[in-house]
């Protein structure tokens, strides 16, 4: 019996899928973001 990963994600600019074992994966720094009324990001 296969495992099913917790994440799947296709990556356009690479055209190709990644699964992850746990979500968000594993190293990455989290980044807060907000859209302004322009449509910018800050």
């Amino acid at each position: 019996m296969s495992k099913i990963a917790e994440a799947n994600i296709f990556v356009t600019g690479d055209n190709l899928w990644r699964q992850f074992e746990q979500w968000p994966p594993a190293g990455v720094d989290k980044q807060v973001l907000y859209l302004q009324e322009d449509g910018k990001m800050e």
